[in-house]
């Protein structure tokens, strides 16, 4: 939904996905955002290209990560509302 003052300029709905891939390499971060999952492995080959530059370039302050095992966390999540279940009419009135 989009409004210019109080009047709707345009309603549209459309679904997204997107990730981030993000690499350490010999001190070196590299991170990339995307949101076309099938182009994956060259988003990964560019976030590691990053960290090789990033990591080239280190100077003698540089100190490296301390090995730690991987933690695993499952939070849980609740919707008070599915938004599906709200109208359209429902969602204008909020906004407006």
């Amino acid at each position: 939904m989009q409004f210019q003052g109080d009047a709707l300029t345009s309603l549209s709905r459309k679904n997204e996905c997107g990730a981030n891939v993000r690499v350490y390499y010999r001190g070196g971060w590299g991170f990339v955002s995307f949101n076309d999952l099938s182009q994956l492995q060259r988003y990964a080959d560019e976030a590691f290209n990053q960290a090789v530059i990033i990591a080239s370039s280190r100077n003698e302050d540089y100190v490296p990560l301390i090995p730690v095992e991987p933690r695993e966390a499952i939070l849980p999540y609740t919707v008070k509302h599915d938004p599906a279940s709200v109208t359209i009419e429902q969602k204008l009135n909020q906004l407006k």
